[in-house]
């Protein structure tokens, strides 16, 4: 079946078409019509411009000033049928979301231990993401029993590299770009806002806190590094050279925990910026040598971090003992001047860590007993709790691919495919975003890099957008 998508509705108040190649239009057509009707790719080529009236408009804008209401707002208003955004919000569950990455045997022991942590400390429902790509059969196969016996939910992610996006190989340094380059694809939309907790971590206190933190319009919040432990002033590296020049007497931020306030962070393009930076910076091999914490600090001027108090991650590394007793988490981050193993660490350093560790290695005896006695459901898979709709569905609807600081994306487009008239293959139950974008960030790049003047270009299924004269590759 022919299946048209029009794509006016990209371009609001702010722009207008110049030209388009590869379209199922008349060349002089004033909107762009596209028909999906295999999976091959569709590449074609759209000119835009800012209207007349709108040269001067600020297209990122947050819509914050009464009389400004910024192209996001104005996007909205397209598919809403202008009601106000008070009549169209959806109430969201009352829950912690919470990221975390993990490889190998003793960094998923540590996950556990971090998990069954933010459990004993709150009341509030809490839902696990992990990357799905370095996770082992082992970890997959007991998530679901401790989904169970703790009445948590969880859900699996992926998002394959981007061909075009300079690209890593050391497995470290993959699951660093996965915890800063992509946070605006790993994440249905329905997901306001995210933590991140490093697996080697534990909490001492209830992360609704964290999660209701107020960012002070950052797109995210990060812990600085502690200054107190004065005898590893050689280690601070931030202190002198190129990062005390670039920070300019702001703070530098640690990666192991961040809040992520993902409508503001996608609303400002904060993803296309950073992999547009990391994919100038990643080409030099001494650049960005701690990926995932880097990259954020040397992007502060552009995408603002908020600091988080500092008991909100303490390191006995950086912070001294007398600060300790004030963490709301402990990171078992490692000690460049002993090299002491995280094992070690743990056990001396937070004296909970035993208890937590026993008590998952009880839950995971049960469950291999259960498993021996067959008493433990067989059949298909477990589906991961919480799935619902937008974990169940995928679209063969896409409109290109987005990650770097000129580049368009796709994203599932089922939750739009009633008004584009784009129909879902079902193919799939994993929550898996392959290179995907919504089509809300289709229509937010296209517009923002026409206004920069910027040619934008891909070749890869959808839609691949000119939109100027200077190119970003």
């Amino acid at each position: 079946m022919l299946r048209p998508v029009i794509c006016d509705t990209c371009l609001p108040l702010f722009l207008s078409f110049l030209s388009h190649d590869g379209t199922d239009s008349p060349p002089d057509a004033d909107e762009v019509v596209v028909v999906l009707n295999n999976f091959k790719s569709k590449i074609i080529k759209v000119k835009v411009q800012k209207k007349a009236d709108m040269v001067n408009e600020d297209l990122l804008s947050d819509g914050t000033n009464e009389n400004e209401s910024g192209f996001w707002d104005s996007f909205k208003w397209g598919f809403t049928g202008g009601q106000k955004t008070e009549e169209v919000k959806q109430e969201k569950d009352d829950i912690i979301n919470i990221f975390s990455v993990a490889s190998g045997h003793l960094y998923e022991r540590f996950l556990r231990i971090m998990m069954l942590s933010v459990l004993k400390n709150t009341k509030t429902p809490v839902k696990f993401w992990f990357l799905k790509n370095y996770l082992s059969p082992t970890f997959k196969e007991f998530i679901p029993y401790m989904a169970n016996k703790y009445s948590f939910q969880y859900e699996l992610v992926q998002y394959k590299w981007p061909r075009w996006l300079h690209q890593q190989t050391e497995k470290q340094r993959i699951i660093w770009g996965y915890k800063i380059l992509f946070l605006d694809v790993l994440f249905p939309l329905v997901v306001d806002k995210f933590l991140f907790v490093d697996a080697d971590q534990i909490v001492r206190t209830d992360l609704k806190e964290l999660r209701d933190f107020n960012l002070d319009g950052a797109p995210y919040g990060y812990t600085p590094f502690c200054d107190s432990r004065k005898e590893m002033d050689g280690y601070r590296f931030w202190k002198s050279g190129y990062w005390a020049s670039h920070l300019s007497g702001r703070k530098y931020h640690i990666s192991a925990l961040y809040v992520v306030d993902l409508k503001k962070f996608r609303k400002i393009a904060a993803g296309d910026r950073l992999r547009g930076q990391y994919q100038g910076l990643s080409q030099d091999p001494n650049s960005l040598s701690n990926l995932d914490q880097d990259l954020p600090n040397n992007m502060i001027h552009q995408v603002p971090i908020k600091s988080l108090p500092q008991e909100w991650l303490w390191c006995e590394t950086w912070c001294d003992d007398a600060s300790k007793k004030r963490a709301k988490t402990i990171d078992l981050c490692n000690n460049p001047m002993t090299k002491e193993p995280k094992l070690e660490a743990a056990v001396r350093i937070v004296p909970e860590w035993q208890d937590y560790d026993q008590e998952i290695k009880q839950l995971q005896t049960r469950f291999q007993e259960e498993k021996e006695a067959g008493a433990l459901h067989k059949g298909a898979p477990a589906q991961e709790p919480g799935r619902q709709a937008y974990g169940q569905r995928s679209s063969v609807c896409s409109l290109g691919r987005r990650a770097g600081a000129a580049h368009i994306g796709r994203q599932e487009l089922c939750s739009r495919s009633a008004h584009l008239g784009v129909g879902a293959s079902g193919r799939s139950t994993n929550h898996n975003r392959e290179d995907g974008m919504d089509f809300v960030h289709f229509a937010n790049s296209l517009s923002s890099y026409a206004g920069a003047g910027f040619e934008v270009e891909d070749t890869v299924p959808a839609i691949q957008v000119l939109t100027g004269h200077r190119k970003l590759v």
